[in-house]
């Protein structure tokens, strides 16, 4: 796998198929994702950069967002905001009867 993109503590493999965003202040395993789109995972190394909060984002994003992030002040957000959106699913899915 080729490094095609590096940034501050993030880079960005070229899997062939797919692409691995890592932080290299993490364990491998702990610190990188897998990712379709190269501009979406430069958009994540931006959000993180910035400490952002991407209120419209897919779960496996979100989940890909924590995942290469260390700063607990940021992750206590970005994990309140998953949180959030779980349960605004488990809402719509099964909605409080009244009667």
């Amino acid at each position: 796998m080729n490094k095609i993109y590096e940034r501050g503590r993030f880079y960005i493999l070229d899997g062939g198929n797919h692409f691995i965003l890592v932080n290299k202040t993490k364990h491998f395993k702990d610190g990188h994702t897998h990712l379709t789109n190269y501009n979406t995972a430069v958009w994540l190394i931006k959000l993180s950069e910035h400490h952002s909060i991407p209120h419209r984002i897919s779960p496996y994003l979100l989940e890909s967002l924590i995942r290469v992030n260390s700063d607990e002040m940021y992750l206590k957000q970005l994990r309140a905001l998953q949180s959030e959106k779980r349960s605004a699913k488990n809402e719509k899915r099964n909605p409080k009867r009244t009667g």
